[in-house]
């Protein structure tokens, strides 16, 4: 029954003991997912029916041994914590160490002396691989010298960890286990290979737990992995459940000081600060087999702070654009201390950072929530020799600034004491060109004790942080300048003023000064600037009767007053727009923020200056009886540029149109097109009616045709009326429209045959006989080819009139349906050729009806038949078609190259099988400055089958690397660690000495070690890679890319490979050793 206890033993068993959950929460996760609803004291009392306890975790072992230790005279007494322990509870405690030996007798537990601490068994460690066996029945493990070997059982529970990781072992090829043996496992690839197909699962954990171990020692949990499921945080629970069963193990582990030790707890070691366990960190750290500066594939927690700003949002990320970092930076970043405490004593330096934009560890330290934490970090990290005043920077902030933003008086009084310069600036992005101080961000994130802080003993004369107060809205700020008799006049230096951001911000609690005492320049927007765009009528008044023009215009004659106009309206729009330096104007600023009660309270006090764009700004509204007020005031009607009738259209503001074309407006280039775009027959109507013959076959906007604009609408009366002029002749971007407009009525009732019959055969016929197929001709017959199950009459239409020709089609896969002339919008022809198209549908009657027409595959079109998948009904039907139109044979080496990396790619061994039955070139390269050969892209793609097959044909083991970033097939597989492809280039004699690219380019066995993969830097060495004579800068190269990379066991490899010479010491320490030249 699921209602009894029985039911759910396993469930609890698991949550308690192995999840490690408290029984409150086993509670309540049985009674939310299992409906299983019982009391906290009846899962004790069954929890001790069924004998579940936990094992005391390694602190709570330590505490109890001080415990033991701390006896007083009665050698019956023992505390633990400072309480009396009696002989019951002494035992429940005993009990759950977790010693997993199985004891003849619990006399350990029963009898504790002071010299009789208990001892836990040490497994041993066997140095290189394979490191040990042990299975899941019994673990040999080697005892002290007092005690005799014992037999351990180890339980491995329904979900543990281990036991899901080790299962995903089962779904693994032969290839893919081969790859990941390393030499020394020779005589054991059959073995393993067969126990996974037996699926025995004794020799299945063994194995696995080898490969998990030996990708731990050659870095292979993170690029060019095999087992993407080994996840940072998989291992760590596998690490822990092994030292949980064998506390020891770890233990034994890192005393064997082998370089198989340092490789793992040097991955370990990163995978803990990455998963922030650094219990686990620290531990490792204090062997003293970690670098302490080395590289960590990881970002810190980065600061983030937003202040309002108008109506904009200053967002303070401080964050770096790089995902490396040291050690000290993630645990600073953390507020770890223990961490930072540790690694400082190994000689971390705090002052490290992989790129100049990056915060140093003090700088992240800074940034912690806990105003003590960070403070205490901080004082650790000075005495240590942090920089409090790094180079500056106007990219990256200080570390006063991230303190005075995180809101920490303590610690900004406490920089400011060891010298943090308060002058610094910092301009964050996407703030408008806003450069901020430790001051001005005190003002944003307004803190009076940080302020205080910031202030004292310094004072502050800043002309900013009035506009700043205000453009916050901070009335406790405003409230405190105020007290301290700021102006309210007062200018920042982007030239803002504090007058001009509280009307922005319709500040009420300013008293409004005289125009005779505002001094501001006119390069900037002034009050009634800012009035008219709030839209406040009273307040133009009440500017106005104070003394200031209602005319003022802005003048901007540099980029920088550009600039700095378009960051002030833009910290108050809540729309974008990059063009405000064109309204020069209150009234051009009202007409533009639509406020017409404003415009019209403007021009009634007499602001009857016009810059030239007021009616179109008029017409973008859309108010007629604005526009005849403005006409009345003397507004021109005929703008040069976008005319006002065209910008009524483009808003569809019809009623505005109709009132500007009453007025006597012209019509010009383009207004016909718009209005049929526009769909009102009425406007269309007035339109045909005012525009002469000429004007009528003007282009539209983007160049649109009313002939284009009429297909696309579908409005055959008006496409009929305009065939019908003496002026109208095809046009191929109407052709187009009018595919297009019947793919946007696709799932309407729509008769697709009227539609070809009345607009696509009468535009046909207009062409030219024998014309060659243009751009938008090949886009509409690539449309009609993608939906010709619905359009094989325009199909077959097209094809009976275009001619062909190798013109490509432009790309329509993402385009919304619907008459927005996306094709006018297209600069180059991205898309596929008509052919190409029909190739990639997979349609065999069209390809061959475009075959027997005339069209020819091109380059990408071949590529694509290698794509197609076999399973498919025509696939081999359409590439034999479009082989035979161009056999391989006649491919230039270019295409030859892009199918191998075609096939290559996307993983078709029938393609690539295909294409050697031909006999094509195995050597070939899609360039000589970037491309690979064929052989160098199987070893990319770990398959290593496919390079012997590429080896067996004639492929170049030895091909050289391409000069842009290349490598020689042997370079990749070293990097990336594959042992057996490595191993079969080596027995078809590849140069292991073979140079790198010529940028960016690795030598084997400089790749291997910046990759940490120790193993196959041994191999390297074992097979023949030189370290000295010509070859002495790769072996000096490889140590110092390990060293770079945090690779110590790497480092320590190498350099134990042959003695040190002065020569090295000479060359090692030469600037142009690391100079890819």
């Amino acid at each position: 029954m699921e209602d009894t206890w029985e039911y759910h033993k396993d469930t609890i068993r698991q949550l308690y003991l192995v999840t490690k959950l408290p029984v409150s929460m086993v509670a309540l996760q049985l009674k939310e997912k299992h409906k299983f609803d019982r009391r906290v004291h009846q899962y004790h009392h069954k929890l001790k029916q069924w004998g579940f306890r936990k094992n005391l975790t390694q602190a709570e072992r330590e505490k109890l041994y001080q415990s033991l230790n701390k006896r007083k005279a009665d050698d019956s007494e023992v505390l633990l914590s400072g309480v009396k322990l009696g002989g019951k509870r002494l035992k429940r405690l005993m009990s759950r160490v977790s010693v997993s030996s199985e004891w003849t007798r619990p006399q350990l537990i029963v009898s504790i002396l002071p010299s009789a601490k208990p001892q836990l068994p040490r497994l041993s460690w066997f140095g290189r691989l394979p490191w040990f066996e042990f299975s899941k029945i019994h673990l040999s493990v080697a005892l002290p010298d007092n005690t005799s070997s014992i037999s351990t059982t180890m339980v491995w529970g329904r979900s543990d960890p281990v036991t899901n990781t080790l299962t995903q072992v089962t779904s693994l090829s032969t290839t893919d286990i081969q790859s990941l043996i390393p030499e020394e496992y020779s005589g054991d690839h059959a073995k393993v290979v067969s126990n996974i197909k037996r699926g025995n699962a004794v020799d299945i954990e063994r194995e696995a737990f080898k490969i998990l171990l030996y990708k731990l020692s050659n870095k292979m949990l993170i690029n060019h992995d095999v087992d993407n499921g080994l996840s940072d945080a998989t291992v760590l629970k596998m690490i822990g459940s092994i030292v949980d069963k064998n506390p020891e193990w770890m233990n034994s582990v890192l005393d064997s000081r082998s370089l198989t030790a340092k490789a793992i707890a040097e991955h370990v070691f990163a995978a803990a600060v990455r998963q922030v366990d650094f219990s686990m960190a620290c531990r490792l750290l204090e062997t003293g087999l970690i670098c302490p500066n080395g590289k960590i594939l990881a970002s810190p927690q980065h600061p983030i702070y937003k202040f309002k700003r108008g109506n904009s949002v200053i967002q303070l990320t401080f964050a770096s654009e790089t995902f490396i970092c040291t050690p000290l930076q993630m645990a600073a970043s953390t507020g770890n201390n223990a961490l930072i405490k540790a690694l400082l004593r190994a000689g971390a330096d705090v002052n490290l950072a992989e790129d100049c934009t990056d915060l140093s560890a003090l700088e992240l330290a800074c940034s912690l929530r806990s105003s003590p934490l960070a403070l205490s970090l901080v004082e650790i990290l000075l005495r240590h020799g942090a920089a409090v005043n790094r180079p500056s920077l106007t990219r990256r902030p200080t570390a006063l600034m991230i303190a005075v933003a995180s809101g920490n008086a303590a610690l900004v009084t406490f920089l400011k004491r060891h010298g943090a310069d308060i002058e610094r600036i910092y301009v964050p992005d996407n703030s408008n060109g806003l450069e901020l101080t430790a001051l001005r961000i005190s003002f944003l994130r307004w803190n009076l004790e940080v302020f205080e802080a910031i202030t004292w003993g310094v004072g502050f004369e800043d002309p900013e942080l009035m506009v700043l107060a205000i453009s916050a809205r901070n009335h406790n700020v405003l409230r405190h300048l105020r007290h301290r008799h700021i102006k309210l006049c007062a200018e920042s230096s982007w030239g803002e003023h504090a007058l001009v951001a509280a009307i922005f911000m319709e500040e009420t609690t300013f008293k409004l000064p005289t125009a005779r005492r505002y001094r501001q320049r006119n390069n900037r927007p002034g009050p009634m600037h800012a009035a008219a765009f709030v839209g406040h009528p009273n307040l133009i008044g009440l500017l106005h009767e104070r003394g200031f023009s209602i005319t003022p215009i802005i003048s901007c004659d540099s980029q920088e007053d550009r600039r700095k106009i378009n960051a002030i309206y833009s910290t108050y729009a809540e729309e974008p727009f990059s063009e405000w330096e064109l309204l020069r104007t209150p009234l051009q600023v009202a007409l533009y923020r639509k406020n017409v009660a404003t415009a019209l309270r403007i021009l009634d006090l007499g602001g009857k200056v016009f810059c030239g764009n007021e009616i179109s700004l008029a017409a973008r509204i859309g108010s007629p009886s604005l526009i005849h007020a403005l006409v009345k005031y003397g507004a021109p009607v005929n703008e040069a540029g976008t005319t006002p009738v065209q910008t009524a259209l483009q808003h569809q503001n019809l009623a505005a149109a109709d009132a500007l074309l009453a007025l006597g407006t012209s019509i010009v280039d383009g207004d016909l097109t718009r209005a049929i775009m526009s769909g009102d027959s009425s406007l269309i109507d007035l339109v045909w009616q005012l525009a002469t013959s000429k004007q009528r076959q003007s282009l539209g906007p983007d160049s649109i045709t009313p002939l284009e604009a009429s297909c696309a609408t579908g409005n055959r009366k008006l496409f009929r009326l305009i065939l019908s002029q003496s002026w109208a002749g095809y046009d191929s971007a109407a052709l187009c429209a009018s595919v297009w407009y019947a793919i946007a009525r696709h799932g309407k009732a729509f008769d697709f045959e009227e539609h070809v019959r009345h607009i696509i055969e009468p535009l046909l016929r207009m062409r030219k006989r024998g014309k060659y197929m243009d751009t938008l001709e090949a886009t509409a017959l690539a449309i009609a080819i993608k939906y010709r199950y619905e359009y094989e009459g325009a199909l077959y239409t097209l094809l009976s009139y275009l001619r062909p020709s190798a013109v490509l089609a432009l790309d329509f896969s993402n385009r919304n349906v619907g008459p927005n002339f996306w094709w006018r919008n297209t600069v180059l022809p991205h898309g596929k050729s008509p052919l190409h198209t029909a190739v990639h549908e997979q349609t065999l009657q069209v390809v061959t009806r475009l075959l027997n027409a005339g069209f020819k595959p091109d380059e990408e079109c071949l590529l694509e038949t290698l794509e197609l998948s076999c399973g498919t009904k025509y696939a081999s039907a359409i590439s034999t078609a479009i082989w035979q139109e161009k056999h391989p044979c006649t491919w230039s080496e270019s295409l030859v190259a892009r199918a191998f990396e075609k096939a290559l790619e996307f993983r078709r061994k029938s393609s690539v099988e295909k294409l050697l039955e031909l006999k094509l070139q195995v050597n070939t390269r899609r360039n000589q400055d970037s491309g690979w050969t064929p052989l160098q892209l199987a070893a990319s793609y770990s398959d290593n089958a496919m390079v012997q097959r590429l080896i067996g044909v004639g492929a170049d083991v030895n091909a050289h690397a391409a000069p842009l970033a290349g490598a020689t097939a042997l370079q990749i597989a070293a990097i990336s660690n594959k042992m057996d492809i490595v191993r079969t280039l080596l027995e078809h004699d590849a140069d292991i000495n073979a140079l790198g690219a010529r940028i960016h380019g690795r030598t084997a066995l400089e790749g291997a070690a910046e990759y940490g993969r120790q193993d196959m830097v041994q191999l390297l060495l074992n097979k023949g890679a030189k370290t000295d004579g010509e070859y002495r800068a790769q072996y000096l190269r490889a140590i110092r890319f390990a060293e770079n990379s945090g690779h110590l066991a790497v480092v320590e490899l190498l350099r134990e490979h042959r003695r040190w010479t002065a020569e090295d010491a000479e060359l090692m320490s030469s600037e142009d050793l690391m100079n890819e030249d």
